[in-house]
């Protein structure tokens, strides 16, 4: 039984200036057993593609996806016997506690789920900015360049004074981790982006007092910050040194209990027995001065006709 767990789909908020956060993704592939984890697409076909191809190129058979999920994000793949459960959770710790007890619950003859996998999508948007006639603008932050684009001048068309007047602002748009701030007077209105706050209100505010008309005062209207990519908590690590601790605990118990039956078969290959029965039912006694009682099958002699007991072929229990 797979277990599938959704965790974030498309995330649509446009604020007055049409501010729209989404991240980028990550999907999750199975086949029954084992997973393929894509992460750090531009979007979620792309990632939906890529955790398909390399589950089908690694484990050789069909698989099917689990949900995808956003940046910025730990992702942590847990199975029990026949089952795989996938959590996202900005702390990785939470993810991996999440996953556990989920899994726990969809599987629960007693086997312990464990922790596979745990990856870390680091992520990143684009921003784009579309302005129109009569200073109406539109900035979009979304998974790529072309849908930033597109949704970014959609919206500008919706409130420029004059149809087919919007354009994308390059020196405005891209992706990676930077601030963009407007500073507007009566008369002018001025766009700008820079790596701090502090630097992209300064730049706003120089250019719009230098054009605007005199005796005009120019304000900041707002400030914005475009997520670069995420890095990994620490707590990654600790996960991943958990993860292979687990997996040598599980190595040791398995050299154990090989051992164990080996050295057991190896031993009633060489033990010898005696046998005292009373009809069928029959007490065996082995060389190293262990005994077990065991009860003989009835058979059929052809020869007497007749129902006997058989105590010697499997007299010490091989």
């Amino acid at each position: 039984m797979i277990n599938k767990i959704i965790i974030q789909t498309l995330i649509s908020t446009t604020l007055i200036f049409g501010c729209c956060q989404v991240f980028a993704w990550s999907a999750t592939a199975h086949n029954g057993m084992y997973t393929y984890t894509s992460f750090d697409y531009a979007n979620s076909e792309e990632s939906k593609l890529a955790a398909l191809d390399g589950c089908k190129k690694n484990f050789g058979s069909e698989c099917e996806l689990m949900e995808d999920t956003f940046h910025g994000t730990a992702i942590v793949i847990v199975t029990g016997s026949g089952n795989i459960t996938k959590i996202a959770n900005v702390d990785p710790e939470l993810a991996a506690k999440n996953a556990l007890i989920d899994c726990n619950k969809v599987y629960k003859s007693g086997e312990k789920c464990s922790i596979k996998h745990v990856f870390w999508d680091k992520g990143g948007q684009w921003l784009s900015l579309a302005w129109g006639e009569g200073a109406k603008y539109h900035m979009q932050q979304d998974t790529s360049k072309e849908l930033a684009d597109s949704l970014a001048l959609e919206e500008c068309e919706k409130i420029t004074t004059t149809k087919g007047s919007c354009v994308i602002q390059d020196y405005i748009s891209g992706s990676g981790a930077y601030y963009v701030a407007l500073a507007k007077s009566p008369s002018f209105s001025s766009f700008n982006r820079a790596s701090t706050k502090k630097e992209a209100i300064r730049l706003v505010l120089s250019a719009c007092k230098a054009e605007s008309s005199k005796g005009d005062i120019c304000k900041i209207e707002w400030t914005e910050f475009n997520e670069g990519p995420m890095k990994a908590p620490a707590s990654i690590k600790k996960i991943s040194a958990l993860i292979i601790k687990m997996e040598k605990e599980k190595m040791h118990e398995l050299e154990i209990a090989i051992k164990q039956l080996q050295n057991q078969r190896k031993t009633t290959r060489n033990l010898s027995c005696t046998n005292r029965c009373q009809n069928g039912s029959c007490i065996r006694t082995f060389s190293n001065g262990a005994s077990e009682n065991w009860q003989a099958p009835q058979v059929f002699n052809a020869f007497t006709n007749s129902w006997g007991w058989d105590t010697t072929t499997n007299a010490c229990g091989q």
